[in-house]
Parts: C-alpha cells; sequence; structure tokens
C-alpha cells in the first residue's frame, strides 16, 4: 500500500472502533511533505486548471499524478498556516483518514482507517463509525460509498494508463524550473505523453480514444503542464533555491 500521508492503517472493526468518532481537521499538515499526490481520470479536468497532471512509475504500473511540490517533502499549495491554497482538493487528500486495502491473507479490500489520525477519538467529537447498537453510522455508510466510487474509478484509470503504454504514447520528461538568483531547479522521476506519437496514431485508435474519454483526458494532461509555471511562482516567493528533485514514488498504484 502507497504510505504517502498514511501513518498507521487498520481495517475499521465494529468491535475496536465501536466508541470511536472523526472530526474533520482544520487543516492539512499531514500533506504538507509530500510533493505530488495520485489521482484519477475523472479530476484530470479539474486538477488541470490549477496544478501540472503527470505519470510516474510504480512497479510496473504507470500512475496519473498531481504535482503539487518541486522539491522532495515540499508540498508548495499547503500554506504556512497549513491550509490547501487551491480550489481543488484532489479525492485521495479528501478520502483520508480512509481507505480501502489488502489486508494480509485476505483477497477482499477492507475499509480502512489511519490511526495516527488526530481526529480519531473516543470523546464523540465529530462524527461517529457506529450507532450505540454497533452498526454503521451514516456518516461511515457514505465514506463507504466515497471509498467504492473511488475504487470504481481507479478501475477506469487503470485501464487508461494500460492503454497508454500499450499505445507507447508516454516518454520520459523533466521539467526544468529557473528560479531566478536562486538558479535553475530540474524535477526528474516523471513522464509525460509524447505529442509526437500521439500524433502518429491511426484514426481508429484516436477515435477509440475519443468515444472512452481517454483523449479529452490526455489533452487536459497536456495542457495542465504549463502550470508548472504556477510552481515555479511559488517556490520563488518561498526561497527555494536550484538543484535536482524527484516526484515521490508510491509503494503501489492509485489503489491499495
Amino acid at each position: 500500500m502507497q504510505q504517502l500521508i498514511y501513518s498507521s492503517v487498520v481495517p475499521v472493526n465494529r468491535v475496536a472502533h465501536r466508541e470511536k468518532s472523526i472530526q474533520k481537521v482544520k487543516h492539512l499538515s499531514f500533506a504538507k511533505d509530500v510533493n505530488s499526490f495520485p489521482i484519477v481520470v475523472a479530476e484530470f479536468l479539474r486538477v488541470s486548471e490549477e496544478m501540472p497532471v503527470v505519470f510516474i512509475e510504480a512497479g510496473d504500473a504507470v500512475v496519473p499524478v498531481a504535482l503539487t511540490g518541486l522539491a522532495e517533502k515540499q508540498n508548495l499549495l499547503v500554506t504556512a498556516e497549513d491550509k490547501w491554497d487551491a480550489r481543488y482538493v484532489p479525492a485521495f487528500i479528501r478520502r483520508y483518514p480512509f481507505v480501502f486495502a489488502e489486508i494480509e491473507g485476505g483477497e477482499e479490500l477492507t475499509v480502512c482507517v489511519d490511526e495516527g489520525y488526530e481526529g480519531l477519538n473516543e470523546e464523540g467529537r465529530g462524527e461517529r463509525l457506529f450507532d450505540s447498537e454497533g452498526e454503521t453510522t451514516e456518516y461511515l455508510a457514505r465514506i463507504i460509498e466515497f471509498l467504492q466510487d473511488y475504487e470504481r474509478q481507479f478501475s477506469v484509470t487503470k485501464a487508461f494508463c494500460a492503454q497508454l503504454k500499450e499505445l507507447d504514447l508516454l516518454m520520459d520528461g523533466t521539467a526544468q524550473i529557473d528560479l531566478g538568483d536562486a538558479g535553475k531547479r530540474t524535477l526528474g522521476g516523471i513522464k509525460v505523453v509524447n505529442e509526437a506519437a500521439l500524433n502518429k496514431l491511426t484514426d481508429e485508435q484516436l477515435l477509440g480514444m475519443a468515444r472512452s474519454g481517454q483523449l479529452r483526458a490526455v489533452h487536459a494532461h497536456l495542457s495542465s503542464l504549463s502550470n508548472i509555471n504556477q510552481l515555479a511562482d511559488r517556490a520563488r516567493e518561498r526561497g527555494l533555491e536550484g538543484g535536482d528533485a524527484s516526484v515521490e514514488q508510491p509503494e503501489a498504484a492509485v489503489s491499495e
């Protein structure tokens, strides 16, 4: 399972968590040290308006991510007050502290919670996970529905990335950032769609991608790359120095 913002993931259990509640924290300090977050195809348009969308290798898979920083352990969209400074928050962050995960010895995905989340409590603050009878609350039911939808979107994303690889549309890329007097910074470890290869696809291949919505996602990805300039502006404001960096590598693909 990819760690990134998770620290102590355990299955949600009606015995162990019967008295637990979740109080939503008003900060995103848990996300401030990550420079990219996995996203699903359904998010490409919204993400592409504010963040660069790039691809990274995760084992044998290729994962689309929203780029949020230009250095290791740096999220330029989280302010000094630990607030999110963008209109759109990726679903990967919004689902926290919950996640679907494969539990050792099991074949199905299980609803889990990060017990390291500071909003998890037994004082009744926020939303209960189970009621007094030990039954799932409406809150937890909504969380499960959100996770199930995320999982469905992951399947679509997995097929999309497999198609990009099959058509040999991805190439290694680097982001060259001019930080003015602070020098230049090179961000590696990313892949982008090769426009020359895209233009060589047959009409039948392009039509198939258009009908499936994949072509729209590709164009959103390509247009989003200009947002690297916005990240560079944020980096200069924070006094980031030149050097080399790479995108965080999740331990697995988008889904656990």
